[in-house]
Parts: structure tokens; C-alpha cells; sequence
């Protein structure tokens, strides 16, 4: 199996499919697509003042993080989460604002969820004494936004987790909310929610084979990559009991999918016993998820930036995938769009 390229997008993040439409950021600029890239349209600026400059360009943006690493529909417009905060855009306007909030950290792409009940949660994302816990754990927060006003939805108590990598809600059950937190074994949990946070309840804890960045969903079944880089990382599916279905050579972070049912999730490079390459890597499944395979491949750079195969939420049209390299070896920055073929 291998993913057919038909276009690449240079310096396009892809964030969201909305009803088959792609939203993403070029440099300062919101950018939608009905055609998965064959044509944009400029819909609004994210900054007006200097930092729309470094954010517009890529090779200093990579470093100072002014661009947003996420954007999200909400019933009010979209929001923007920003290394200096939250900026929303309302709807019908032209450019976003400044948002009060206490999100004072760069969540995880996944560690932001717009729900199906209009309430925004936010899983907090810090250093918070180190993957290997150095230093006791502060609490860890889950806030919640209304559209009106901030409170807390959940609290980790200190010693509890690290931090939140990811909160996502089933696409066909309303009010099913999971998330998931690492990084040590015992901290490395997907849990699960059904009344909006009033309980939240561990529901997967296998130590590092449960710390995931991401989940997809087939049926009952959950899907996710292993996001560690300390043992041997691999795409799981649980159906009540754990299934490695293959071996990665580097941490999963994000997965994929598209109206034709397949999946895909991509790795990362990074520093660690378990990470056995310099490669990025894309693995694919074309029957639903009960098999992966490599489709894809390229060579991190050299410049200090975590190498990461980005993927927007949403479900991608027809059969085509959707991903976006960062700190990538020539293709830096750029939306890959293609097909799998076998």
C-alpha cells in the first residue's frame, strides 16, 4: 500500500473539515477550501499588529509560534489557540480578537474539543515536573467554555496525571466525551465521560499502550496510536480487549479518516530508546481498521523542532487523505493531499 500524492500545499496548516470544506491558516491568514486545496479563499487575518508578520513567515513562525496550532467551529464563529491565548472570530467577521480566557499554554491539537452540547473544553498542556516526573504534578485542569463565560469542567489532583493530550467526543453519540492524559504508566489513561463531566471515569489503562494523543472510532471499537517514546510504539484497537495491530518506529500522535472508511495515523521523530528512525511514517488501514500498513515516508530535518505528521480533525471527502508535515526534510510546512492505492 502506498499514499498516491496529487498536491502538495506549501505553508498551508490544515485544522477542520466542516461539512466537507476545509478550514486551515496560511501564515496570518484563515483560508478555506471546497476542493481540498485545488483553490482557497481568504475568510479573515488572525492578528493586526506585528505579529502577523512572524506569523506569516514560516521559517521564523516555526520558532516563535504566533500562528494558531488550532482552530475550531463553535455556534458563535471559530476560535484560534494561540501561543499568547485564545482569539476568537464571530461570525460574519473579518478578523479575530483577542479572547479572554484563562488558557495561558498551547493545548495539544487534540486536547481541544468543540462539543456537540456548544461547550468548549480545553485539557491543559504543561511541562508539569517532566515525562519521566522529576518534580511533583500540579493539578490538572479541564476548562470549559459556554460562549459566555470560563469555569473548570474537571480537576486532576496533584500526583495524578502530567497533562492532557487529548479530549475528543464520539462522532455518533452525543455526549460521549473521552480523554486522554499521560505520561508515566500510571498516568497514561483514556478515560470517559457521558454527563458532561460530573463523572469521569477511567475506561483504558494499560500503562504506555494507553498513552494516545488522538482516538478514532469504528463502531464500539476505539482506535489510537501510542504516543510514547520510551517502549515500542504501535496503532491499538480495543473492542474490551487491547489489540497492537503494528509496530511504528516512532510515536503516533494524530489519526485520519475519510467518508470511504479508511484510517490512517502519523508518527513523529523525536528523542527516545523506542524511536528507531529519522523518518516521518503514515500507516493506513483500507479495511476499516483491522490492518495498517506503511504508506509513507519522509526524512526529518535537522533544525530543533519536533518532526510530526499533523492531521486536521474532521472527516476528510471521499477517498482521499489529508496530512501536513512540520519540520520535515524539503516538504516543511506543506499539506499533502492523495490517495491509497495498493
Amino acid at each position: 500500500m502506498r499514499l498516491k500524492v496529487d498536491r502538495l500545499c506549501k505553508g498551508v496548516l490544515p485544522h477542520v473539515f466542516v461539512d466537507g470544506a476545509l478550514l486551515a491558516t496560511r501564515g496570518n491568514a484563515l483560508v478555506r477550501s471546497s476542493d481540498l486545496g485545488e483553490s482557497w479563499s481568504t475568510l479573515a487575518r488572525v492578528y493586526s499588529d506585528r505579529r502577523a508578520v512572524s506569523a506569516g513567515i514560516r521559517s521564523i513562525d516555526r520558532f516563535v509560534h504566533h500562528s494558531p496550532s488550532v482552530v475550531l467551529p463553535h455556534d458563535s464563529g471559530l476560535l484560534a489557540f494561540c501561543r499568547d491565548g485564545v482569539r476568537h472570530l464571530l461570525t460574519g467577521a473579518s478578523s479575530f480578537v483577542a479572547l479572554d480566557s484563562p488558557i495561558d499554554f498551547r493545548p495539544m491539537r487534540r486536547g481541544v474539543c468543540s462539543a456537540s452540547s456548544g461547550m468548549v473544553y480545553v485539557g491543559e498542556y504543561r511541562h508539569n515536573g517532566g515525562e519521566e516526573r522529576v518534580a511533583p504534578r500540579d493539578p490538572v485542569h479541564i476548562h470549559r467554555w459556554d460562549g459566555n463565560r470560563w469555569d473548570i469542567a474537571w480537576t486532576f489532583p496533584e500526583d495524578t496525571v502530567r497533562h492532557v493530550h487529548a479530549i475528543v467526543e464520539h462522532p455518533l453519540r452525543r455526549g460521549e466525551v473521552y480523554v486522554c492524559t499521560g505520561d508515566t504508566d500510571s498516568e497514561s489513561v483514556i478515560w470517559r465521560t457521558t454527563n458532561a463531566f460530573a463523572t469521569l471515569t477511567p475506561w483504558i489503562s494499560e500503562g504506555q499502550a494507553s498513552r494516545a494523543c488522538d482516538l478514532q472510532f469504528v463502531g464500539d471499537d476505539l482506535l489510537w496510536g501510542i504516543d510514547s517514546p520510551l517502549m515500542p510504539s504501535a496503532i491499538c484497537r480495543h473492542d474490551g480487549t487491547l489489540r497492537r495491530l503494528e509496530e511504528t518506529p516512532g510515536p503516533v500522535y494524530f489519526g485520519g479518516r475519510n467518508e470511504a472508511g479508511e484510517l490512517w495515523f502519523g508518527t513523529s521523530v523525536e528523542a527516545g530508546p523506542s524511536v528507531k528512525t529519522d523518518q516521518l511514517h503514515v500507516f493506513a488501514s483500507m479495511d476499516g481498521g483491522e490492518s495498517f500498513h506503511d504508506c509513507f515516508q519522509r526524512t526529518a530535518d535537522k533544525l530543533p523542532q519536533l518532526s510530526v505528521v499533523h492531521i486536521p480533525s474532521g472527516v476528510v471527502p471521499g477517498d482521499y487523505v489529508v496530512v501536513y508535515l512540520r519540520a520535515t526534510w524539503r516538504w516543511e510546512g506543506c499539506m499533502v493531499v492523495g490517495r491509497l492505492c495498493r
